[in-house]
């Protein structure tokens, strides 16, 4: 689509976005700014997004003059950008295809030998199906999941650090993604109900990084939350790792946390069961095979006083947390992204071919 209306602020949204991309990948600054550049001024002319993103990435990547390429599939635009670029001018490039449920594996051939697999237990049958071989199919999990055992951003912590207490990290949602306002009113509410029946719990609410500060303070007056802890500027990985136990509603913050173990806590009031089986397609943590799930105040409130007073139960909470990542992740100890370089390099070696 071309981009007719109001076309300098969409164009600054999307270099704001692509700068921010461009600092989680340490690019350093010139180019950083080249490209940026480049690409406000391609959409400001009112150019299919295709053809500038096509014009900017063929500009920083003239500048960097890679001798090897490697990229995520899936990303279909910057996929066909950067793919024409290579063979424009005859420079290799490696596809790692990334996936864990079968469902992410949506193309319907595997386009060997430049084609690399790092899979989850479910997506291989999905992979091999397609035609992929033993020797292209490696046992990573989730890549992203890297930065959970690798990443410190921040090293401030909204937690109090009391040792008398028990970090219980809560995660705060946006308003029409996933969650209806009524829901996520109902929410908060038994947030509220939680930090005062368990005073010891160190209940922090991190709130979602979509959400300004003052929108949230208008909730909290709006709706009575003023005794609640929270937290925006923080990282997420970070609360999680020092947090005992996660309460969400929708958010994937509980796949991060049981893929390190972490006990989860779901509060649905308000969630339809078509809404929620939809849903969980896309967030493998709502499921009670996982979680602990609850649709009520009361139930909830059980479900964490069991948590706290009951051994046994606690135990279970934890062996459930367990039982996700067997059922989801190869070699979860051992995820790095270094073993993606490594794989790689030998497969070059292997194939010297591809540099052709």
């Amino acid at each position: 689509e071309r981009w007719r209306s109001d076309a300098g602020k969409r164009a600054s949204e999307v270099v704001d976005t692509l700068a921010a991309v461009m600092e989680l990948l340490s690019i350093e600054k010139p180019w950083k700014e080249d490209i940026l550049r480049e690409l406000r001024h391609v959409l400001l002319w009112d150019w299919p997004v295709a053809i500038a993103l096509g014009r900017a990435f063929t500009r920083y990547l003239d500048r960097a003059k890679p001798e090897l390429i490697i990229q995520t599939k899936n990303l279909r635009v910057i996929e066909g950008v950067v793919t024409e670029y290579a063979t424009a001018r005859k420079i290799p490039v490696v596809f790692l295809d990334t996936a864990i449920l079968s469902m992410d594996v949506d193309h319907i051939r595997f386009p060997a030998p430049c084609h690399v697999v790092l899979s989850g237990p479910q997506a291989e049958p999905a992979f091999t199906r397609i035609g992929a071989t033993p020797d292209r199919i490696h046992r990573f999990g989730d890549l992203r999941l890297d930065r959970l055992l690798t990443h410190h951003k921040s090293p401030a912590s909204g937690f109090t650090g009391s040792s008398h207490k028990i970090p219980a990290l809560a995660i705060g949602e946006t308003i029409g993604e996933a969650t209806a306002e009524a829901e996520l009113k109902s929410y908060y509410l038994t947030l509220v109900k939680v930090q005062k029946e368990f005073p010891e719990l160190d209940l922090l609410l991190k709130i979602h990084p979509k959400q300004s500060e003052a929108d949230f303070k208008r909730q909290q007056k709006e709706w009575g939350l003023e005794s609640l802890r929270w937290i925006r500027d923080a990282n997420t990985y970070d609360l999680i790792k020092e947090s005992r136990l996660l309460i969400t509603h929708m958010s994937q913050a509980g796949v991060e946390a049981l893929f390190i173990g972490k006990p989860i806590f779901i509060y649905l009031e308000g969630t339809s069961a078509n809404k929620l089986a939809a849903l969980a397609r896309m967030n493998m943590s709502l499921n009670p095979k996982y979680a602990q799930i609850s649709d009520t105040p009361q139930e909830f409130l059980q479900l964490v006083r069991n948590y706290l007073t009951d051994t046994n139960f606690a135990q279970e909470c934890v062996d459930r947390a367990a039982l996700f990542r067997s059922d989801y992740y190869f070699n979860s100890d051992d995820l790095a992204s270094d073993q993606v370089a490594r794989l790689v390099t030998t497969m070059l070696k292997k194939e010297p071919a591809l540099a052709l």
